[in-house]
């Protein structure tokens, strides 16, 4: 890989689809916004801010790997769009170090193949780097996208953490719901003093309570006190599910 460049962090700029009004679309949303912005698909070889040495070596190195490949395939494997790869395409036949290999219908299953001299550069290429992966981005789109990703001079409530967490768990399926395991600090205090071997010691239960973060009505959590033995608190909670 050339100097001044990483591995693409963005493939397709196209962001991601989260589910509206959830605490996680709410703090990820604006950002993956913005990234869609900053980070577009290249659509050419020169908005990719690449040589085309370093794209010919890249593919030369897929093609030795794989054996074969359609250009779909290749460009699969580079993340990027057949108008970007295809003049590095004619460009490596012109030097006659790749080839094409007709199977079937030559319309649909025409095939790149390395030459020998194909081969040849391939494995120098290899030698000098042994990165093969999809095609880099230049380290100052980099560092621009991950500007992007920063907040800075904005607070952060633990509780809408909390929410998010708990988005990504439950979200809008329906057949899951949060129970709410609570007790005293004396009865959680006295259970832990009781215990052989816990990894955790008593000393750090009043930071565990001060950290929680109890569920919000809106979540419609089942809460139940653990006084009870396991059987009968497990009993409590079965008798407090909704109906199937």
């Amino acid at each position: 890989m050339s100097e001044g460049c990483i591995i693409r962090a963005v493939a397709d700029g196209q962001g991601a689809v989260l589910p509206a009004g959830t605490a996680v679309a709410d703090v990820i949303g604006p950002v993956l916004t913005r990234l869609t912005t900053l980070a577009p698909r290249p659509t050419s070889l020169e908005s990719t801010g690449l040589t085309p040495e370093l794209l010919a070596d890249l593919a030369l190195k897929h093609l030795l790997r794989a054996g074969s490949l359609t250009l779909a395939s290749l460009c699969d494997r580079l993340g990027l769009l057949g108008p970007v790869i295809e003049p590095i395409v004619q460009f490596l036949r012109q030097e006659s170090r790749l080839q094409l290999q007709a199977r079937a219908s030559f319309d649909k299953e025409v095939r790149l193949t390395l030459t020998d001299r194909g081969r040849q550069g391939a494995q120098e290429a290899f030698k000098i780097c042994g990165y093969l992966g999809p095609a880099p981005v230049p380290i100052g789109n980099y560092e621009q996208v991950a500007r992007a990703q920063t907040v800075p001079r904005r607070g952060l409530a633990r509780a809408k953490v909390s929410h998010a967490y708990r988005d990504i768990i439950i979200g809008d399926r329906a057949d899951v719901g949060l129970v709410h395991l609570s007790g005293s600090r004396a009865l959680i205090g006295r259970r832990m003093a009781a215990r052989k071997g816990h990894f955790m010691p008593t000393a750090l239960l009043d930071d565990q309570f001060a950290a929680l973060q109890a569920p919000s009505p809106e979540e419609r959590a089942i809460t139940v006190d653990v006084d009870g033995t396991p059987a009968e608190i497990v009993d409590d909670i079965l008798r407090r599910l909704p109906p199937e």
